[in-house]
């Protein structure tokens, strides 16, 4: 969560975003300005005004709420128009420099296909998505002669080249997006530039949109036409909102009614009820938490999970009775950040153990009036224990532990909700126009009347139409904190959180997806460090603080036996002691009195320790000479160049997860418009910095400040929201190095395709499809003009009047 500084940020984060589940729109922007002006608000209190006081917002408090479009962390909590509504309220106006929009170069680009090449031959859908780019290389090789025939003019080659590139890209871009792509679409351009006749065509860019034809064609930008402004209908996006609050609980009644009247199975209610934590034990889960947090100590009730029958040798002994509403019980199901899990078809069980003794208990079933049922707890005497002596443990096959052993962890949840479906519905609605509900439908089932209210509909219609759509596509990956790894030579491997500095924005990282990796032997990314012990106290050198490391003999009286380790330091300074860390003196000088000095250099840079405390909290030193390689996942896991590529794509609609830490905060975002720069333009906005030398991005400094290009990406009349970053470029105008300066979102998302009303029920199977369908139908004043949204027999499902 973001830090919070102030009373205003308390109140927009539990009251509006409900603890960082919803993205804050304009109406709840009203309910914060509401707030703010009925109470004087402060650093430290909001306090009500009094009835003498005016009620306006003063300069404290208007600073309060433009930090919230100043920061990252908060401005990504707004929607689109909570961003204009906050401007309007604090008097925001656009003040757009002049920027660059391109053109359109139309029939300047040649395009065209390679007949017979493998594309063509077998079809982009049955080439394997990770060989694209070595087909490309092997299909130029085979037609070598006919690129490099002299007899041919070399414009005409450079056209078949790119005719080629243009083959290749239909694969990628057939194929959608997510990391796999994205890689795959960087070696194709690899793989073209290696091509001598490449940058004829490829490195062009004639629609002026900053980015070259070969660069826009294998990401499926339209390289003929600079696409600045998109024409988004924001009015046509519409939510049922859902929760795990078990809002659709009364409907779920409602539908086990009419569906028991039908003869159905009824079981829409039981699923609605069952935890969606359920997995932690193997079971199927459902939609409802009981509570925001999770603890261990009361495993039962904060989780909804049923922990008291797996502890049972025989869970079908309980027949068709549930557990005691009175019971709960400990359990060791969160250790070190991670939940663990219980898989009994894997050998796996859930043991309870004495508090005092450690020793296992014998667990019965005890029956609790007709419905219900309760473990009751035995020691290996038969004596019964009190359950609040009793915590449960997962064991593996083998009987270890898997969790800490401990059941006194929680995990807060306030957070966990249905913010990707509701994001769905906005971009389905907005993207597509389905229509809300708009009036109440009978059902009759016998002599039996159901009436479903145009709300009642909405709910149901807006959770069908997340699952319409299985073609997605993504650009970005979700940051799921994972552990940092360090790989040794000797092919083991830790994992948990490098507390040393490593920097791995560096031209010689490499990266696939959202995974970091740079080598041991790049010292230079690595700030490692030396442990020395100083008269018994140990004491920690930073490596780029020592010039040079001296080991003498120690020997005489009074003088302890072995080695004697000088540091001497940058700042002229001298540490004398014993070297705790591994350090090879083999290519070290020796001096006449035998001392062995090791220089710290460019050229010949020391190895210290990199410091890493492990998932299970041990505190660890390894040598930098014994890593093969350090792997982190990127925070800033959607990159700029990527963003760019995939808002045009998609039209400026697309959902963005807001937050770039692990939780997640999806909505529907807009994009209007595109503003370019170049680095030389005169005119250029105050975000860009005024020195661009000292711009530093995903590979590391810039290396050439003059192939900068600057974008701005947003809303029409709003200064805030967005994107805005930097590019730089290559001389083939190939992006080799950018960063997002404002308005970083985790990854983009979004759904392609047409409706398949057909698609199986995820959100609660027990709903029948059709059963919604009819409903849906029935409650539009003319479906006829969403025909095509709908499934072909769709009239067969139109009730005759009256209903």
């Amino acid at each position: 969560m973001p830090e919070i500084r102030n009373p205003i940020q308390r109140f927009f984060w539990d009251n509006l975003t409900r603890g960082g589940l919803d993205l804050v729109d304009a109406n709840r922007v009203d309910e914060l300005i509401n707030h703010v002006k009925q109470n004087k608000v402060t650093e430290t209190e909001a306090r009500p005004a009094s009835a003498g006081e005016a009620q306006e917002i003063d300069t404290f408090e208007k600073g309060a709420l433009k930090h919230l479009l100043d920061d990252n962390n908060w401005r990504n909590l707004l929607t689109d128009d909570g961003v204009k509504k906050l401007e309007q309220v604090l008097g925001i106006r656009s003040t757009t420099v002049r920027a660059g929009t391109g053109r359109d170069a139309v029939g300047e680009v040649p395009k065209g296909t390679v007949q017979g090449n493998f594309t063509r031959h077998i079809g982009t859908q049955n080439i394997k998505l990770e060989h694209t780019a070595a087909l490309f290389n092997y299909e130029y090789n085979q037609r070598k002669a006919e690129f490099d025939n002299p007899r041919v003019p070399q414009e005409d080659r450079a056209k078949q080249l790119l005719f080629l590139l243009q083959d290749y890209a239909q694969v990628l871009n057939n194929a959608g997006s997510g990391p796999e792509v994205v890689s795959q679409r960087q070696e194709l351009l690899k793989a073209f530039f290696d091509k001598p006749l490449a940058g004829v065509f490829g490195s062009k860019d004639p629609d002026d949109d900053l980015m070259s034809t070969a660069w826009e064609i294998v990401w499926g930008t339209d390289p003929e036409r600079a696409q600045s402004s998109f024409n988004v209908d924001n009015s046509r996006s519409w939510t049922a909102y859902m929760s795990m609050n078990g809002e659709f609980v009364p409907m779920a009644k409602k539908l086990d009614e009419l569906l028991a009247a039908s003869g159905k199975p009824a079981k829409v209610e039981a699923f609605e009820k069952r935890s969606p934590l359920n997995w932690i034990v193997n079971e199927q889960t459902g939609n409802t938490k009981p509570s925001s947090y999770f603890n261990e100590s009361t495993a039962i009730k904060s989780t909804g999970v049923d922990f008291a029958v797996k502890l049972l040798s025989n869970e079908g002994s309980v027949g068709n009775r549930t557990l005691d509403p009175s019971v709960d019980l400990k359990v060791d199901f969160y250790a070190w950040g991670n939940f663990v899990t219980l898989n009994k078809q894997a050998g796996e069980k859930l043991v309870a153990l004495h508090d005092d003794t450690k020793q296992p208990l014998k667990v019965e079933m005890e029956a609790v009036g007709e419905h219900h049922w309760k473990p009751v707890f035995k020691d290996a005497a038969g004596a019964v224990v009190d359950p609040g002596k009793v915590t449960a443990v997962i064991q593996d096959r083998a009987g270890k532990v898997k969790g800490d052993g401990q059941a006194t962890g929680s995990y807060s949840a306030s957070w966990w909700g249905f913010c990707d479906r509701n994001a769905m519905q906005g971009l389905v609605t907005l993207k597509y126009g389905f229509p809300q509900p708009q009036k109440d439908v009978t059902l009759k089932v016998g002599d039996k009347e159901f009436t479903f209210s145009a709300s009642e509909i909405r709910l149901m219609v807006g959770r069908r139409l997340t699952e319409l759509f299985p073609e997605t596509n993504q650009a970005g990956n979700r940051y799921d904190e994972e552990p940092d790894e360090i790989h040794l030579k000797d092919g083991s491997a830790l994992a948990g959180k490098i507390s040393s500095e490593v920097s791995f924005y560096r031209p010689e990282t490499y990266r696939t997806g959202d995974t970091m990796v740079v080598t041991g032997d790049n010292a230079g990314a690595v700030k490692s460090s030396l442990l020395l012990d100083v008269g018994g106290q140990p004491r920690e050198i930073n490596v780029a603080d020592i010039v040079e490391v001296r080991r003498s003999s120690v020997s005489g009286v009074g003088a302890r036996a072995g080695v004697q380790d000088k540091l001497v330091l940058k700042d002229g300074s001298e540490v004398t002691g014993t070297l705790k860390s591994k350090l090879s003196f083999a290519k070290a000088t020796r001096e006449a009195d035998g001392t062995m000095v090791l220089k710290n250099t460019e050229a010949t840079p020391l190895s210290g320790d990199v410091k890493m405390t492990t998932t299970r909290g041990e505190e660890k030193r390894v040598s930098l000479q014994d890593i093969k390689y350090l792997v982190r996942e990127d925070v800033n896991e959607i990159l700029a160049e990527e963003a760019l590529s995939y808002i045009i794509r998609n039209q400026g609609v697309f959902c963005a997860d807001s937050w770039t830490a692990s939780s997640v905060a999806n909505g529907t975002r807009t994009i209007e418009e595109i503003n370019r720069w170049k680095a030389g333009d005169v005119e250029k906005p105050d975000w860009i910095p005024q020195d661009l030398n000292t711009l530093e991005g995903y590979r590391g400094p810039v290396k050439n400040p003059e192939n900068l290009m600057f974008f701005s990406l947003g809303n029409k009349g709003s200064s805030y929201g967005g994107l805005k970053f930097w590019i730089e470029v290559d001389e083939n105008k190939m992006p080799i190095n950018s960063k997002i300066i404002s308005g970083q979102w985790d990854f983009l998302w979004g759904v392609e395709g047409k409706p398949n009303w057909d698609a199986p029920a995820t959100f609660n199977p027990n709903v029948p499809n059709d059963l919604v369908l009819k409903l849906y139908v029935n409650s539009l004043e003319n479906p006829e003009a969403i025909k095509d949204l709908l499934p072909e027999n769709w009239r067969s499902h139109v009730l005759t009047p009256p209903q």
